[in-house]
C-alpha cells in the first residue's frame, strides 16, 4: 500500500479545510459590513447619562420647579439596519413623513453618534415601545427629566426649557443636539449650577440591542452630577395672591423684603401658566402666547419702562433738603397756571407737599435743584452743572441703572442729565423752562416697577439698600452672592427721612392723603401714589408703599394700566392692590411660617401633585389604623376564622366541649388567636414613625433569637422552638416581619426612588436597551 501518498492527500484535506476557515473568517470580519457592526455593537455603546436637573424652593419650602421623569428615542445611523418605517412610525406615534425627515437630519449630522427621533416620551408610553426596539437595530430611549411647576405661578420668573439652538452648539461644547437649556428667568440666569453635569457608561449591547453589563466593569465611566437646588425669597402664597389680584389687568406688583432684599414676589400681568410651556405642546403653546394680543411672554415688571410720576417727589424732596435748597417748612403756593394740579389745601411744609402730591410745588423744589446759580454767565450752563449733580444723585437711588438683579432681560429706565439734553435739543439750547416734566416724575424721566419696590426700600430703610435679588442660597451651602451683601447708601442725611417717611404715612393715612384706599386696620403703612403718563393711551396708576412704619418688613411698588385716573394725581385704583400685599405679608409674618432651607423633595424624584406642601407623609403623622386597608383585614379575618372553624370541624370531641380547652389543638389555637388580635390592635394603635425609627433596631433584636440553636428545645429532631410553659415559640416567624419591617425602612429611604408602577416601567424598559 502507498502510505506515503495517502499522507500527502490527508495533509492537503486539512490545508484546504483550514483555507476555507480562513476565507470564512476574513469574510465575516473584513468584507461583509453586517457583521462588522454586529461585533462593534456588541463591543461596546457609549450612553450619557444626564442628570436630574435642581428643584427650585420659595422661602418656606414649597416647591416652584421640580422634576418629571420622560425619556428620549435615540438613533445611531450607522446601527440602523432596512426596517419597515411605517410599522415603526406607527409604533412611536409619528406621521410617517416627520419621522423619514429626522432621520434624514440624523445621517445628516453624524453616522456614528446619537439623533433624537422624538422626546419627551412618558414613562408609560416608553414602556409599550420598548418591547419592540429589539427588532430595530441603532434606536435606544435615553432616559431625561422634564420640568413641573406644583403652584402653577411665577411663570415669567422663573422661565422654561427649550430645546438648544445649533448656534449655541456649535459656541459651547458642553451642548449637543436635543439637549435643553434655560430660557429666560431663573432657569437662564442660573442655568449652570441648575443643570449639573452629564455622565458617561460605556456598556456592552448584543445584536439585539439588549444591554449585557458594563464595558471594562465601568472603568472608563463618569457619574452624573444632580444640579443644585435654588432656596429663593419668594413666597409662594403671595405670588399667587399677586397674580390673582392682578388677573385680567395689565401691570406688575413687585415686593421686597427691604432688610435684605429679597424678592417676595415679582408680578407680571396677564402672566400665563408655566405648564403651558413644558412637553411636547410647547412650541404649539409657545406660538399662540406670542401671537396673543395682549403679550403674556412680555416681563412687565422687569422690562417695562414707565415714568414714575408723582412717586418721584419723594426722591426730589430729599435731594432738595439735602442740598439745602429748601427747608422742612418751605411752602410754595399751588399755581396751577406752571403745571397742573388737583384741588387741596396749599402746602405748609414738606410733609403736606407729599401728602397732597402739590404739582406747582415740586415744579419750583426742582426749579431751585436745577437753577444753582452756579454760572451766572449763562443760564445754560447754569442748568446743566444742577442737573448734572441732580443726575450723579439719582443714580445713587439705582435710578437710571440696569438692576443687578439675578434674572436676565432687564431694563434700567432712564435719568436724563446734560448730555441726554444736548444730543435731544443741542448744547446750550435747553434749561429749566424746557425739562420742568422731570420735576413730577413725567417726560423723559423712565423707572422699572423693580426699581419702584426698591425705592420704597430705600426710603423704609433710611437710606439704605441692598440689590434685589431673588435666589438666597445655591445648593446647600450659604452661597449668596457677594454682590447682594453689599450695602449700598445713598447720599443723603439720615435725619432727612423721617420728614419723608412721615408725608408717606400722611398719603395713607391722614385727610387728603392720596392713598386713603390703601389704610389698613392694624398696620401703619406708607405709601405714594403717582400717574405714569401713557402717550398711546390711558394713563398708568403707579404706587409704592412699605409697611409697618415702625420695622418696615415689606417695600411694595407696581403700576396698574390702562386705568382712567384724574391727571397727575394717580393711585385711585392702584392701592387696593397693593393693600393687601403688604396685609397678607404681615399677617403670615405673625404666624408661624418657617423659612426653611430644605424642601420636600430632591432632584431626581417623581412629584405627586400633593407635593407642592412641604407637609410630612401621614405614616409618620398617624397611627398605622389611619391608613389601613379594611377591606384587606376584614378577608383576612374571615380566613382566619374559616381556618379555625375547619380545625374545630375536624378534631371535636363532645367529650371536651369548651374551645379554649388547651388538650385539644382548637382550643390552643382559639388562646393563639385571640393573643394575636390583640397584639395586632395594638400595634394598629402606635403612630407610624415609631416603626420607622426602630426598624433596625427591632431587625438587630430578632437576629439575637438565633440564640435558640443553643437554648432552644428540640421539637420533631429540629432545635427551633422556645419553650414557655406548655406553649411553644418559633422565632423564625418573629424573623419573618422584623426582615419585612427593616426592608421598608430601607426602601422608603431612598431619595431616588419613584412610584411602583414607574419603578416596574423603567426596569422593564431597561432590559430591553
Amino acid at each position: 500500500m502507498n502510505f506515503e501518498g495517502r499522507k500527502y492527500v490527508l495533509i492537503a484535506g486539512v490545508i484546504a479545510i483550514a483555507f476555507i476557515f480562513l476565507l470564512r473568517l476574513f469574510w465575516i470580519q473584513v468584507v461583509d459590513d453586517r457583521w462588522k457592526a454586529s461585533a462593534a455593537s456588541m463591543a461596546e455603546r457609549k450612553i450619557t447619562d444626564y442628570p436630574a436637573r435642581g428643584f427650585i424652593y420659595d422661602r418656606n419650602g414649597k416647591l416652584l420647579v421640580a422634576n418629571t421623569p420622560v425619556y428620549d428615542l435615540m438613533m445611531v445611523p450607522r446601527e440602523v439596519k432596512a426596517f419597515d418605517t411605517a410599522a415603526f412610525a406607527a409604533l412611536i406615534s409619528v406621521p410617517l413623513p416627520d419621522l423619514k425627515q429626522r432621520i434624514a437630519e440624523a445621517r445628516t449630522y453624524s453616522l456614528y453618534k446619537p439623533s433624537v427621533i422624538e422626546k419627551q416620551i412618558t414613562a408609560q408610553q416608553f414602556a409599550a415601545i420598548s418591547v419592540h426596539l429589539h427588532s430595530y437595530p441603532g434606536f435606544y430611549g435615553q432616559s431625561r427629566t422634564l420640568r413641573t411647576y406644583p403652584p402653577r405661578v411665577g411663570g415669567h420668573m422663573l422661565g422654561y426649557l427649550s430645546e438648544v439652538s445649533p448656534a449655541k452648539v456649535a459656541a459651547d461644547p458642553y451642548y449637543k443636539p436635543g439637549d435643553v437649556i434655560g430660557v429666560g428667568g431663573l432657569e437662564q440666569y442660573y442655568e449652570v449650577e441648575l443643570r449639573g453635569r452629564r455622565g458617561v457608561r460605556y456598556v456592552l449591547v448584543d445584536v439585539h440591542n439588549n444591554i449585557k453589563g458594563s464595558f471594562k466593569e465601568g472603568r472608563y465611566d463618569t457619574l452624573a452630577i444632580e444640579g443644585k437646588d435654588l432656596y429663593t425669597g419668594i413666597d409662594a402664597d403671595m405670588q399667587r395672591l399677586g397674580e390673582q389680584l392682578m388677573q385680567h389687568k395689565k401691570g406688575s406688583i413687585v415686593a421686597l423684603d427691604p432688610k435684605t432684599g429679597e424678592v417676595l414676589c415679582l408680578v407680571s400681568s396677564p402672566a400665563y401658566d408655566p405648564e403651558l410651556l413644558v412637553g411636547r405642546v410647547r412650541n404649539a403653546n409657545y406660538a399662540a402666547l406670542q401671537r396673543d394680543s395682549i403679550k403674556p411672554l412680555f416681563d412687565r415688571a422687569l422690562q417695562a419702562q414707565y415714568p414714575p410720576g408723582s412717586i418721584f417727589k419723594i426722591v426730589q424732596s430729599l435731594i432738595a433738603l439735602d442740598e439745602g435748597v429748601i427747608s422742612v417748612n418751605s411752602s410754595f403756593p399751588c399755581n396751577k397756571n406752571l403745571v397742573g394740579c388737583h384741588n387741596h389745601p396749599t402746602a405748609a411744609n414738606i410733609e403736606q407737599a407729599i401728602q397732597f402730591s402739590c404739582n406747582p410745588y415740586y415744579y419750583a423744589v426742582f426749579d431751585r435743584i436745577v437753577e444753582r446759580k452756579l454760572d451766572k454767565k449763562s443760564r445754560f450752563r447754569d442748568a446743566a452743572l444742577g442737573l448734572a449733580e441732580w443726575e450723579r444723585r439719582m443714580h445713587s437711588f439705582g435710578l437710571g441703572d440696569k438692576p443687578r438683579l439675578d434674572l436676565p432681560s432687564l431694563k434700567g429706565g432712564n435719568i436724563p442729565g446734560p448730555a441726554y439734553y444736548d444730543r435731544k435739543y443741542g448744547k446750550e439750547r435747553w434749561a429749566f423752562s424746557t425739562i420742568y416734566s422731570a420735576s413730577i416724575g413725567q417726560g423723559e424721566v423712565l423707572t422699572v416697577p423693580i426699581q419702584m419696590a426698591n425705592l420704597a426700600a430705600i426710603f423704609a430703610n433710611k437710606g439704605w439698600y441692598y440689590d434685589p435679588h431673588v435666589v438666597r442660597a445655591v445648593g446647600e451651602a450659604d452661597s449668596l452672592q457677594a454682590k447682594y451683601r453689599e450695602k449700598h447708601v445713598v447720599e443723603a442725611a439720615p435725619h432727612w427721612f423721617d420728614h419723608i417717611q412721615e408725608g408717606m404715612r400722611r398719603v395713607v393715612n391722614e385727610p387728603g392723603g392720596t392713598a386713603k384706599n390703601a389704610r389698613l386696620k392694624d398696620i401703619t403703612v406708607c405709601g405714594k401714589t403717582g400717574t405714569a403718563e401713557n402717550p398711546h393711551g390711558q394713563d398708568h396708576a403707579v404706587f409704592i408703599c412699605f409697611a409697618p412704619m415702625e420695622d418696615p418688613q415689606i417695600a411694595d411698588g407696581g403700576v396698574r394700566g390702562e386705568q382712567r385716573l384724574r391727571r397727575h394725581l394717580g393711585g385711585t385704583d392702584r392701592e387696593p392692590i397693593d393693600r393687601a400685599v403688604p396685609h397678607r405679608y404681615h399677617h403670615a409674618a405673625r404666624g408661624d411660617a418657617t423659612h426653611a432651607r430644605r424642601g420636600p423633595h430632591r432632584p431626581g424624584e417623581v412629584l405627586p401633585q400633593e407635593a407642592q406642601e412641604a407637609t410630612p407623609p401621614m405614616s409618620a403623622r398617624e397611627n398605622v389604623a389611619a391608613n389601613l386597608d379594611r377591606p384587606l383585614l376584614g378577608m383576612y379575618l374571615a380566613l382566619l376564622f374559616m381556618g379555625w372553624a375547619n380545625i374545630y370541624s375536624a378534631a371535636y370531641d363532645p367529650d371536651h366541649a369548651s374551645i379554649f380547652d388547651q388538650s385539644k389543638e382548637y382550643g390552643k389555637q382559639a388562646v393563639w388567636m385571640g393573643i394575636s388580635l390583640t397584639l395586632g390592635a395594638a400595634i394598629l394603635l402606635v403612630r407610624g414613625h415609631i416603626f420607622r425609627d426602630w426598624a433596625n433596631g427591632i431587625y438587630a433584636f430578632v437576629l439575637l433569637l438565633a440564640l435558640v440553636l443553643v437554648i432552644g428545645k428540640e421539637v420533631n429532631g429540629a432545635k427551633a422552638w422556645f419553650g414557655v410553659g406548655s406553649f411553644g415559640i418559633q422565632p423564625a416567624e418573629f424573623a419573618k416581619y422584623a426582615t419585612a419591617l427593616a426592608l421598608t425602612r430601607y426602601l422608603s429611604g431612598l431619595k431616588a426612588l419613584i412610584d411602583l408602577r414607574s419603578r416596574v416601567i423603567s426596569a422593564s424598559s431597561s432590559s430591553r436597551l
